[in-house]
């Protein structure tokens, strides 16, 4: 594992604990709809630690497969999907827009809807509550961009589950041969996904490409 991993794995493992005991202090409290909400709010942020400390340290291992040509706006759809619950319970307005004229991109589905998926959570770990996440495709100049902007921070630093998410998505997005471009302006912050004119698929063509390759350092241990 690479050493500026190390602290985020080590920081991830401590929020996974003092998830799992305040898990364990509700367990007899009294069932009201707070109480519902909380659970489903920590069911939500163990299931996002999980899945990152399996790619960050577990697995190490994050790897591409077969890249076909793919609608970005489509899996971005697939990601958004995930978090709307979430943003509803926490009172968060959730804005969509995504071109569905897009050039399709040979991707790994997978992985793109991950890193999308991540930069979306990287929004909801600095909003908390309240504020408003706007979501959109399109055809730009460097490429496809897929972009989640948001605003209400709730501090100068970033969570650390912030920092990891962004992490993940500028591995994934790299590994592709794109870029993560994050903008901050005053309260404001944008993050660009950008899948670079060499990904799109001339024509949607009907091609896949075998490229397996490790995204993070396979462990040692393995």
């Amino acid at each position: 594992m690479v050493a500026h991993i190390e602290p985020l794995v080590m920081a991830l493992r401590e929020q996974l604990v003092k998830l799992m005991s305040r898990l364990d202090a509700l367990r007899y409290s009294p069932v009201t709809p707070e109480l519902i909400d909380e659970v489903l709010d920590l069911d939500y942020q163990g299931g996002r630690l999980s899945r990152r400390l399996r790619i960050l340290d577990v697995e190490g291992l994050l790897n591409l497969s077969a890249l076909a040509p793919t609608q970005a706006a489509q899996l971005a759809r697939v990601a958004v999907d995930e978090i709307r619950e979430g943003c509803r319970r926490r009172e968060i307005d959730l804005d969509v827009r995504l071109a569905t004229t897009l050039p399709h991109v040979l991707v790994d589905a997978d992985q793109l809807v991950e890193a999308v998926r991540c930069a979306l959570d990287a929004a909801i770990d600095t909003i908390e509550r309240g504020g408003r996440i706007d979501v959109s495709a399109v055809a730009a100049e460097r490429g496809v961009e897929i972009r989640v902007a948001y605003s209400a921070h709730r501090g100068e630093t970033p969570d650390v589950g912030s920092s990891v998410a962004l992490l993940i998505a500028h591995q994934l997005v790299g590994a592709l041969g794109g870029e993560v471009a994050v903008t901050r302006a005053n309260e404001s912050t944008e993050v660009a996904l950008v899948l670079p004119q060499s990904l799109v698929a001339r024509g949607g063509a009907n091609r896949a490409l075998a490229n397996r390759t490790w995204i993070f350092p396979t462990p040692s241990a393995a």
